[in-house]
Protein backbone atom coordinates (compact mmCIF):
# COMPACT_ATOMS: atom_id res chain seq x y z
CA UNK A 1 0.00 0.00 0.00
CA UNK A 2 1.09 3.38 -0.59
CA UNK A 3 0.92 5.36 2.36
CA UNK A 4 1.02 9.10 1.03
CA UNK A 5 -1.77 8.10 -1.70
CA UNK A 6 -3.55 6.54 1.52
CA UNK A 7 -3.40 9.47 3.40
CA UNK A 8 -3.83 12.04 0.91
CA UNK A 9 -7.66 10.10 0.25
CA UNK A 10 -8.59 10.15 4.07
CA UNK A 11 -7.66 14.31 4.41
CA UNK A 12 -10.70 15.50 3.26
CA UNK A 13 -12.62 12.88 5.81
CA UNK A 14 -9.66 13.53 8.54
CA UNK A 15 -11.99 14.91 10.99
CA UNK A 16 -14.14 12.03 10.94
CA UNK A 17 -11.76 9.44 9.97
CA UNK A 18 -9.20 9.53 12.32
CA UNK A 19 -8.84 9.60 16.26
CA UNK A 20 -9.10 13.03 17.95
CA UNK A 21 -6.52 12.79 20.46
CA UNK A 22 -7.42 16.08 22.00
CA UNK A 23 -10.96 15.76 22.04
CA UNK A 24 -10.31 12.46 24.28
CA UNK A 25 -7.79 14.08 26.32
CA UNK A 26 -10.13 14.46 29.46
CA UNK A 27 -7.26 14.87 32.08
CA UNK A 28 -5.65 17.47 29.94
CA UNK A 29 -2.36 16.29 29.63
CA UNK A 30 -1.63 17.03 26.35
CA UNK A 31 -2.16 21.01 27.02
CA UNK A 32 0.26 20.54 30.37
CA UNK A 33 2.94 18.47 28.62
CA UNK A 34 3.16 21.31 25.66
CA UNK A 35 3.14 24.13 28.40
CA UNK A 36 6.16 22.44 30.34
CA UNK A 37 7.92 22.12 27.05
CA UNK A 38 7.03 25.63 26.11
CA UNK A 39 9.00 28.56 24.81
CA UNK A 40 8.37 31.55 22.63
CA UNK A 41 11.71 32.35 21.15
CA UNK A 42 11.68 27.90 20.24
CA UNK A 43 10.40 26.42 17.02
CA UNK A 44 7.81 23.66 17.63
CA UNK A 45 7.87 21.07 14.72
CA UNK A 46 4.73 18.25 14.42
CA UNK A 47 6.20 15.36 12.83
CA UNK A 48 3.00 13.45 10.54
CA UNK A 49 0.97 16.94 11.47
CA UNK A 50 -1.90 15.57 9.89
CA UNK A 51 -4.45 18.43 9.31
CA UNK A 52 -2.52 20.62 12.35
CA UNK A 53 -4.94 19.69 14.73
CA UNK A 54 -1.72 20.55 17.14
CA UNK A 55 -1.14 23.73 15.97
CA UNK A 56 -3.51 25.80 18.10
CA UNK A 57 -2.03 24.19 20.84
CA UNK A 58 1.38 25.13 19.78
CA UNK A 59 1.35 28.30 18.27
CA UNK A 60 0.61 30.26 21.20
CA UNK A 61 3.51 28.59 23.29
CA UNK A 62 6.57 28.78 20.25
CA UNK A 63 7.68 31.67 18.10
CA UNK A 64 6.95 29.23 15.01
CA UNK A 65 5.47 25.92 14.36
CA UNK A 66 6.79 23.69 11.56
CA UNK A 67 4.35 20.64 10.62
CA UNK A 68 5.74 18.60 7.99
CA UNK A 69 3.96 15.04 6.75
CA UNK A 70 3.91 12.74 4.75
CA UNK A 71 0.37 14.08 2.84
CA UNK A 72 0.12 16.74 0.92
CA UNK A 73 -3.70 16.87 1.01
CA UNK A 74 -3.67 16.82 4.75
CA UNK A 75 -0.34 20.17 4.57
CA UNK A 76 -3.02 22.05 2.22
CA UNK A 77 -5.76 21.54 5.03
CA UNK A 78 -3.46 22.43 7.80
CA UNK A 79 -2.37 25.48 6.03
CA UNK A 80 -5.49 26.60 6.04
CA UNK A 81 -6.59 25.69 10.09
CA UNK A 82 -7.02 29.23 11.93
CA UNK A 83 -4.50 29.09 14.77
CA UNK A 84 -2.79 32.08 16.62
CA UNK A 85 1.06 32.97 15.65
CA UNK A 86 3.69 35.17 17.23
CA UNK A 87 4.96 36.63 14.46
CA UNK A 88 3.20 37.77 11.44
CA UNK A 89 5.20 35.55 8.93
CA UNK A 90 2.85 32.66 10.13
Amino acid sequence: MNEEVHWNNIASRYEDEIFDVFKSDRKKVLPRYFKKHANRSHTAIDFGCGVGKAFPYLSPMFKTVLGTDISAECLAIAKKRPYKTLNSAG
